[in-house]
């Protein structure tokens, strides 16, 4: 059975939604570990020691208005001891 293709018009409201989520439990979990630890290796990153990563943060933002989408995607990562 073919079926015909259609236009159709489809209309949003407009939104945004938005979310922040701490990935260091996660990546952890997958296997990163030591990289939060004083045991991290960055060598040739800094000769500064201990250089570890101490927070990772992903924010993500969508924007919907009229007839367009907006997403923005950041990731932080903060490291001590900078």
């Amino acid at each position: 059975m073919k079926s015909a293709q259609q236009k159709k018009k489809v209309e949003l409201p407009k939104f945004t939604l938005e979310a922040t989520h701490e990935l260091n439990k996660p990546l952890t979990n997958m296997g990163m570990a030591t990289a939060f630890t004083d045991s991290a290796n960055f060598e040739g990153i800094s000769d500064k020691k201990p250089l570890l990563i101490s927070k990772v943060v992903q924010k993500a933002l969508i924007e919907a208005e009229h007839h367009q989408i907006n997403a923005i995607l950041s990731l932080t990562i903060r490291s001590v001891p900078f």
